[in-house]
């Protein structure tokens, strides 16, 4: 996932990407060593882009709008989805 204004891309990019010993590198942010393959951990501190943030929330807000447009049925124990009594 992209992080910061789309700027850093992989670990290398990363003004934290510091050199660790015998060939490893670490985030000096976070004290951690780098994977080999360079790729962004998901324990990064850096924010994600901000067109993540906005997708991720245009999503929470499509699910939110079908939830008040199509409710789901109110199931109470004992009774079927169309509301008579079980049993």
């Amino acid at each position: 996932m992209p992080k910061i204004l789309g700027l850093i891309h992989n670990c290398k990019d990363c003004p934290s990407y510091q050199y660790y010993s015998g060939g490893a590198y670490e985030c000096s942010q976070v004290r951690q060593r780098l994977p080999a393959n360079e790729a962004i951990p998901a324990w990064c501190p850096l924010p994600d882009h901000p067109a993540v943030a906005m997708v991720q929330q245009a999503n929470r807000i499509r699910e939110l709008e079908r939830r008040l447009t199509k409710p789901e049925p109110i199931r109470e124990p004992g009774y079927d989805i169309h509301g008579d009594r079980l049993g």
